[in-house]
């Protein structure tokens, strides 16, 4: 998860959070989800209309759309 906030969000993980913070100060957005393994983000999306995720390329995502990112 670190190295996809790196290189696809270009930030630090503190840094992500600072900004998802300041969102939810100002009531402009609410913190994402976190979920501790894959496949409790793969369940979470599956049983959530218009959620999103990002697991890793290993990760059965069975029941879900995926999108490769390269």
């Amino acid at each position: 998860m670190k190295r996809f906030i790196k290189d696809y969000l270009g930030k630090t993980d503190a840094a992500l959070q600072t900004y998802y913070r300041s969102l939810v100060f100002t009531g402009k957005a609410s913190m994402p989800k976190a979920a501790g393994t894959d496949a409790e983000i793969i369940a979470y999306v599956a049983k959530t209309k218009g959620a999103i995720g990002y697991v890793s390329a290993s990760a059965s995502a069975d029941g879900v759309k995926t999108l490769e990112v390269k």
